[in-house]
């Protein structure tokens, strides 16, 4: 079985496969930060590391299918309590909700045993988050 790493620029934030040993932009080390390749789902390409959590991490992510920005959310399964089928159903619900005050979830599921993901508009909100750690 192979085993697939994402790996980070911690300098710049962007995102790379296991095969990759620097940054191409600032030459910095990869370090290992995500079991996985930086493609969820096949559609959800991670770019660049928006923040970091302890349950997780959020990212600066690219839909395929869609050709648009994402923010992409990943929870690591140990912060879930093994209550998958619980996250699923209020995520369900608060994905129907559609306001202009609220960001949207677009997508979300088990990307493999050790995490779960959430995808939701991209916005410039999000990127306020990172600069002012709301």
């Amino acid at each position: 079985m192979l085993i697939f790493l994402v790996k980070e620029c911690f300098i710049c934030g962007r995102c790379f496969g296991d095969h990759n040993l620097e940054c191409d932009l600032d030459k910095a080390a990869l370090n290992t930060t995500l079991l996985g390749l930086p493609l969820v789902k096949n559609r959800y390409r991670l770019d660049r590391r928006i923040n970091t959590e302890l349950i997780g991490a959020t990212y600066l992510a690219y839909d395929i299918e869609n050709k648009c920005k994402t923010t992409l959310k990943v929870i690591l399964m140990e912060y879930l309590q093994s209550d998958f089928q619980k996250y699923s159903k209020v995520l369900e619900a608060i994905a129907q909700i559609s306001h202009p005050n609220l960001i949207s979830i677009l997508d979300y599921g088990k990307n493999d045993e050790a995490s779960f993901y959430i995808v939701m508009e991209h916005t410039l909100f999000m990127m306020l988050v990172k600069c002012t750690k709301i």
